[in-house]
C-alpha cells in the first residue's frame, strides 16, 4: 500500500465512522443514556424519597425520644442523674430502631435507659435486660404492665387428678386470662 492510498483510508474510515456513530451507535448511546437517566431518576424519586421521608421522620423520632427520656428522668433529682452504662445505652438503643413504633416496648426500653441513669438503682440495671425486652411482643409487654400495675397475682401450676380414672390434667390454664389480665380495670 502506497502512502497516497494509507492516507485515502484513513479519510474513508473517518467519514464511514462517523456515518455509522450518526446512524447506529449514536440512537443506542443515547438511548442507554436515556435509561441510565431513568434509572437514577426513579431511584431518586423512590428510594431517596424514602430516605428523605425517614430522616424526617427521624427527626421527629429523634426529639420525641428527647421529650419523654426527659419526662421519665424528671422526677429524679439532678444529683442523682448519672452517665449510663455504654453496655446498656448502645444495646438499648439498637434494639429501639427496631421497636420504636410500639410504645410498650419503647416504654420498657426507657425504663431501662432511666434506671441506668438513676445513681440509687443503676447497680439494678443489667445489659441482658435489653435482650429480653428484645424478644417480647407488644402483648408480652402489655401483660408485665399489668402484672406490674397489679402488684402481686397469685400464680399456681395445677394438676388434676380425677379418682377412679387414669386422667391426669396439667397446665389447665385457659387463654382468655391473659387478656383478662390485660384489660381489666381498664
Amino acid at each position: 500500500m502506497t502512502e497516497e492510498t494509507l492516507e485515502i483510508t484513513k479519510e474513508v474510515a473517518k467519514v464511514v465512522a462517523k456515518d455509522v456513530y450518526n446512524d447506529g451507535i449514536k440512537g443506542t448511546v443515547v438511548q442507554t443514556g436515556e435509561i441510565i437517566e431513568s434509572v437514577v431518576g426513579l431511584f431518586n424519586n423512590v428510594v431517596f424519597y424514602l430516605v428523605k421521608k425517614a430522616n424526617a421522620l427521624f427527626k421527629y423520632k429523634l426529639e420525641d425520644f428527647k421529650n419523654e427520656l426527659e419526662e421519665k428522668l424528671s422526677p429524679i433529682p439532678e444529683d442523682k442523674i448519672v452517665e449510663p452504662d455504654l453496655m446498656i445505652v448502645g444495646l438499648a438503643l439498637e434494639a429501639l430502631k427496631y421497636t420504636y413504633d410500639k410504645d410498650e416496648l419503647r416504654n420498657m426500653y426507657l425504663n431501662l435507659l432511666t434506671s441506668s441513669m438513676n445513681k440509687d438503682i443503676k447497680d439494678k440495671a443489667h445489659p441482658s435486660y435489653v435482650e429480653i425486652i428484645r424478644q417480647l411482643t407488644p402483648l408480652d409487654a402489655k401483660v408485665f404492665k399489668r402484672l406490674q400495675d397489679l402488684g402481686q397475682v397469685a400464680c399456681a401450676h395445677a394438676i388434676l387428678k380425677i379418682d377412679n380414672s387414669n386422667r391426669v390434667y396439667s397446665s389447665a390454664y385457659p387463654n382468655y386470662i391473659v387478656m383478662e389480665l390485660i384489660f381489666k380495670g381498664k
